[in-house]
């Protein structure tokens, strides 16, 4: 069982639970929002959090 189907319910990701998930740190998914290859939803109402669609990475797994 992986993590995927152990969250149905999340729709986002924080940048850690994103590193935890794919075994990085969290300086390298900052990285890879920054260089726009991880999309990401920022919103004033939740503060500076930058969270992370769980959804882009599902369509690229065959579960």
């Amino acid at each position: 069982m992986n993590e995927f189907s152990l969250t149905p319910h999340k729709t986002f990701w924080t940048v850690k639970e994103t590193a935890e998930q794919f075994s990085v740190s969290s300086n390298h998914v900052y990285r890879m929002v920054q260089k726009g290859k991880i999309k990401k939803i920022e919103s004033k109402l939740i503060g500076k959090r930058i969270l992370i669609p769980k959804q882009q990475f599902i369509k690229n797994f065959d579960f």
